[in-house]
């Protein structure tokens, strides 16, 4: 029998239609390109897919932003400078202030690659982040609690506001203390680990 060939979606539309009519594996497939994708995905497939923000000429590049990917899989993905967050505000002060949630709850991103992604007050609550790619990214007010965190590069990632208190593994991460932790939520013990690494490279 020959092995099941599956198309790459056309548009975010396309997507989201696909997914709705019982599709859920969308693994390996090249989806830049697509706008954005703003749905409830829970439980989609998309282990190696291309989801990295690039530019086409006439397409705009992929965006997570507001999606629900509860339990999703997205091992190894590419997600290199992907919007998962949407944020504006006026100048004037924060009452117009708008975050567009984007649910990543136990989703597995097992050696996704993260780098330069925006996941901004993403929810990552018990994600599998080991060996993930978080260089540069930017997870300012993100929930990571319960999220492993073990071998994940975190070398330049922002977690300004970040609740890390019950994160796993972070004395396993990569490049911690070129992290920005200004402001994260640590327990007392994960302080401890990071205090006793500056300590081993100093």
């Amino acid at each position: 029998m020959m092995p099941k060939t599956v198309s790459e979606p056309r548009s975010a539309a396309d997507l989201v239609r696909r997914y709705n009519g019982g599709e859920r594996d969308f693994s390996g497939l090249d989806l830049t390109g697509l706008g954005r994708v703003e749905a409830h995905l829970p439980g989609i497939n998309l282990e190696g897919a291309d989801l990295s923000g690039k530019w086409y000429e006439d397409a705009e590049p992929t965006s997570l932003s507001g999606a629900n990917l509860e339990g999703a899989n997205l091992r190894g993905a590419n997600l290199r400078n992907t919007q998962l967050a949407s944020i504006s505000e006026e100048r004037e002060g924060w009452e117009d202030f708008y975050v567009s949630i984007t649910h990543l709850e136990r989703a597995n991103l097992e050696g996704a690659d993260l780098r330069g992604a925006n996941l901004t007050a993403v929810e990552l609550e018990g994600a599998n982040l080991k060996n993930a790619k978080l260089r540069n990214a930017n997870l300012r007010d993100a929930n990571l609690n319960y999220a492993n965190l073990e071998g994940a590069d975190l070398y330049e990632a922002d977690f300004t506001g970040t609740d890390l208190t019950s994160a796993d593994n972070i004395e396993k991460v990569k490049n911690v203390l070129n992290a920005k932790l200004y402001d994260a939520k640590l327990s007392e013990d994960q302080e401890v680990a990071i205090q006793k690494l500056r300590l081993r490279t100093e």
